[in-house]
C-alpha cells in the first residue's frame, strides 16, 4: 500500500506517524513527492480483522485541502486501500487545541470525514489530519473498535522554521500534556520532572527561550542531554526538540533510546542564540520507562536545547528517581509566558547520605598497594563484562580506568557483552594501547597483567537480548565464566557487568552450582531494559546469587560532588589525562569529559581505606546499598534516602569524588612517568 503526498501543493510541511504495531517500512520523497510505503504486514492487516491504528498529520501553510494533498493521482493505490473497510476522524494535529478547529462527532465509528482550515495569520498555520484505522469490511466490530481508537488522534504542536523567528522573539509556553493515564502530547522543560541530566549547565542568558533556562552542553563530542518519559505502549513516537545555535557548522547528535543508538539529529544554525527553531527524530520507546539520550557528534557540543517535545499516544514523563508525573495542562501559546512549576527531583542540590558522608577522607594514594588478603595471591579475583564498541562511549574511559588499575586483581576475564556494533576486538584494542604504556606502568608495579595475558582471558558474549526464557545458546563468554568460577580456588569470582547480563543468565542455566562462587556488581539502569529476560530469570532463578544492582547509584560518579576546578568533568580529562600515554589518547578521543558510567563497578573491588566488599551497606567509593528484600537475601539496590540531583544513591559515590578522582589522576601519571 503506497501513499504519496504532494508536497508542491504545502509550502512547509511535518508529518507525524503513529502506529501501534510499527508497520511503517520507510519514507522516500523527491521535489514534489513524499511517498510512505507500508510494508506486507500492514497491508495483510488492512485485509483482516486485526485493528491497526495508523495517523497521519499534516502541517500546511498555504490552505490545500487534505484532498488536494493525499494521493491526488495515485489511484491503483487508493483503489487498492478502499477494498477494505476504512474509517477516518478529523482532528486537531498534535498539540493543537481541539476547540480551535471543528471536528467531527467523536462518537461515530464509521462515517468518513475529514476537515481543513486555512491560516489568516502568519504565526500560525493551517492543519488538516487525517486518521485512518482499517480492518475487514467483513468484519465490522473489528472496524468499529478501530475507528473508536483512531477518534482520540495524537496531538503534536507543528511550527515550521520559517516561523521559527517569530518564535524566538516571544517564548512559548507548553506545559506537558498527560494524565494519570498519559497524554498525547509531552513538553519536558529543564529541572522539571523528566529532566535528568545535563553535560553543562541550565542557563538564560538568551533571550527566547521558554520555561527557566535552557540545556547549555559544554562544548566537546559526548556530551549529553539526559530525558526520562513512561509509555503505556510500545511503538514508535516522535521527538522534538526547540533549539538554537549560531554556530557556523551544523552540531549534529546522536538520539540514544535506553543506551541504544534509535536516530540521529542535525542541529543546523538559526543565525543567532537568541533565534529559536526545531529539530525532530522518530524513535522506538518499549513499553514502560525509557530514557532518551541526545549526545553531541560534534566537537562544539550541542546546540542550546530549550525543551524536548515527545509526540504519541500515553506519554508520561518520569522523574529521575522513577516516579511518573500524575498530571500536567495542555497548553500552547505564541506569546511569551513561564512554564509550569518544576519538580523537585531535578534540583541540583546535592544531597549526601549520612552513612557515607564521613567517607570522603580516605586517602588518593591508598589504592597504590595492593589488595589486602583475600585468598592464595592476595588478591580479588576480577572479571569485567563491557559492552564497549556498542552505542554508549563510556566504557572506552571505563576501560581505561581498569586497565590501569589492573594489578590490584587477578584479572581473569574480559567478556564484550555489546549492544550494537562493538565486539571483543574493541577490548583487545585497548590491550594493544595498553602495551605501548606498559613498559611505564610495571616501573610502578610489577603486578600489571601482561597483555598476553588480558588478550588470552579476553572472549566474545552474547551480541543479541536473550528470548524470553531468560537463556539461549552458550557463548564463548558464558562458558568461561563458568569455568573460572569452577576453577580449584578457594576465592569467590567478582564479576563487574557493565552492559548486558545475557552471559551472566546462560552461565547461571547451564551450571547452576557456580551460584555460590560469584559475586556480582551490575551497572543496571538502562542495561535492564536492555536484557529484560535475563535480568528476570536472575531474579527469578537464582535467588541467592550475591549480587548489586546499581540502577542510578553509578551517577554519581559523574554527577554531582566536588566539581571546582580541577575536578569538573570537563577540566579533569583535560587536565590529567589527556597526553597521558597511549590510554590517555585513547580515553580523550571517545569521550573529552568525565562521564565513566561503568567505573562504580571497578571501584568496588580497588583497595582502599574504606572499602569493604564483603558488605555493601557500608560506605565506598562504589556507593552503599540497601538490601533487596523479598527472597532474594544476597541482593541490593540502591539507597533511595541517599539521592542527588534525583537519582537514588548517588550521594553514596559523589561524596568521595575527589578521593577517587586524585587517586585515578596518580594512575594516569603511571602512563607517561616511568618511576626512576
Amino acid at each position: 500500500m503506497v501513499l504519496n503526498i504532494q508536497l508542491n501543493k504545502i509550502p512547509s510541511i511535518k508529518i507525524y506517524i503513529i502506529t501501534l504495531n510499527r508497520h511503517l517500512d520507510w519514507i522516500t520523497w523527491d521535489d514534489q513527492i513524499m511517498q510512505i510505503t507500508i510494508n506486507r504486514l500492514f497491508a495483510l492487516a488492512v485485509k483482516t480483522t486485526i485493528p491497526v491504528l495508523f495517523t497521519i498529520a499534516l502541517s500546511a501553510c498555504g490552505g490545500s485541502s487534505l484532498e488536494d494533498i493525499l494521493d491526488p493521482d495515485n489511484t491503483s493505490s487508493s483503489s487498492s486501500s478502499s477494498s477494505s473497510s476504512s474509517s477516518s476522524s478529523s482532528g486537531s494535529l498534535p498539540g493543537e487545541n481541539p476547540g480551535s478547529s471543528s471536528s467531527s462527532s467523536s462518537s461515530s465509528s464509521s462515517s468518513s470525514s475529514s476537515s481543513s482550515s486555512s491560516s489568516s495569520s502568519s504565526s500560525s498555520s493551517s492543519s488538516s489530519s487525517s486518521s485512518t484505522s482499517s480492518s475487514s469490511s467483513s468484519s465490522s466490530s473489528s472496524s468499529s473498535s478501530s475507528s473508536s481508537s483512531s477518534s482520540s488522534s495524537s496531538s503534536s504542536s507543528s511550527s515550521s522554521s520559517s516561523s521559527s523567528s517569530s518564535s524566538s522573539s516571544s517564548s512559548s509556553s507548553s506545559s506537558s500534556s498527560s494524565s494519570s493515564s498519559g497524554g498525547n502530547e509531552l513538553v519536558i522543560q529543564e529541572n522539571e520532572i523528566g529532566f535528568c541530566h545535563v553535560d553543562g549547565d541550565v542557563q538564560s542568558s538568551n533571550e527566547g527561550y521558554d520555561g527557566a533556562g535552557y540545556a547549555n552542553t559544554d562544548n566537546a563530542a559526548g556530551n549529553e542531554v539526559v530525558w526520562r518519559v513512561n509509555v503505556q505502549d510500545e511503538g514508535s513516537y516522535m521527538l522534538e526538540w526547540r533549539y538554537a545555535s549560531a554556530s557556523a557548522n551544523a552540531r549534529g547528535a546522536s538520539v540514544l533510546i535506553g543506551g541504544q543508538l534509535a536516530d540521529s539529529a542535525d542541529f543546523d544554525s538559526t543565525g543567532a542564540w537568541t533565534s529559536w527553531t526545531f529539530e525532530s527524530a522518530v524513535v522506538t520507546f518499549a513499553q514502560g520507562v525509557n530514557e532518551i539520550i541526545l549526545r553531541a557528534d560534534s566537537d562544539e557540543g550541542l546546540a542550546n536545547i530549550d525543551y524536548i517535545k515527545v509526540l504519541g499516544s500515553g506519554i508520561s514523563a518520569e522523574d529521575c528517581s522513577g516516579n511518573t508525573s500524575s498530571s500536567s495542562s495542555s497548553s500552547s501559546s505564541s506569546s511569551s509566558s513561564s512554564s509550569s512549576s518544576s519538580s523537585s527531583s531535578s534540583s541540583s542540590t546535592t544531597s549526601s547520605s549520612s552513612s557515607s558522608s564521613s567517607s570522603s577522607s580516605s586517602s588518593s594514594s591508598s589504592s597504590s598497594s595492593s589488595s589486602s588478603s583475600s585468598g592464595s595471591s592476595g588478591k580479588l579475583r576480577v572479571m569485567m563484562s563491557s559492552d564497549i564498541g556498542g552505542t554508549d562511549n563510556d566504557d572506552q574511559q571505563s576501560m581505561v580506568h581498569f586497565l590501569v588499575y589492573s594489578d590490584l586483581w587477578d584479572v581473569e576475564g574480559m567478556i564484550s557483552s555489546p549492544w550494537g556494533s562493538g565486539r571483543d576486538d574493541d577490548i583487545l584494542e585497548t590491550v594493544d594501547l595498553y602495551q605501548i604504556d606498559y613498559e611505564s606502568l610495571i616501573t610502578h608495579s610489577a603486578d600489571y597483567p601482561h597483555p598476553d595475558h588480558l588478550r588470552s582471558v579476553t572472549k566474545q558474549g552474547a551480541t543479541s537480548k536473550a528470548s524470553s526464557k531468560g537463556w539461549d545458546n552458550p557463548t564463548e563468554g558464558s562458558e568461561w565464566i563458568a569455568e573460572v568460577a569452577m576453577r580449584d580456588d578457594p576465592r569467590p569470582l567478582w564479576i563487574s557487568v557493565w552492559g548486558g547480563i545475557e552471559d551472566l543468565a546462560q552461565a547461571l542455566h547451564d551450571h547452576p552450582a557456580i551460584e555460590s562462587r560469584l559475586r556480582v556488581y551490575w551497572i543496571a539502569g538502562p542495561n535492564r531494559r536492555n536484557s529484560p529476560n535475563a535480568s528476570k530469570y536472575i531474579a527469578n532463578n537464582h535467588k541467592n546469587l550475591w549480587i548489586i544492582e546499581a540502577d542510578e547509584t553509578y551517577r554519581g560518579f559523574f554527577n554531582g560532588g566536588n566539581m571546582s576546578g580541577d575536578l569538573s568533568n570537563k577540566e579533569f580529562p583535560k587536565q590529567h589525562v589527556d597526553g597521558h600515554g597511549a590510554l590517555g589518547e585513547y580515553f580523550m578521543s571517545h569521550r573529552s569529559t568525565i562521564k565513566m558510567g561503568d567505573t562504580p563497578a571497578v571501584l568496588y573491588t580497588i583497595d582502599n581505606e574504606i572499602r569493604n566488599p564483603g558488605d555493601p551497606t557500608k560506605p565506598g567509593w562504589a556507593g552503599a546499598f540497601i538490601p533487596c528484600g523479598g527472597d532474594r537475601p544476597n541482593c541490593w539496590k540502591d539507597n533511595p534516602d541517599a539521592s542527588s540531583n534525583g537519582y537514588d544513591g548517588a550521594a553514596t559515590v559523589n561524596v568521595h569524588r575527589e578521593a577517587f578522582l586524585r587517586d585515578f589522576q596518580a594512575r594516569m601519571d603511571r602512563c607517561q612517568n616511568p618511576k626512576k
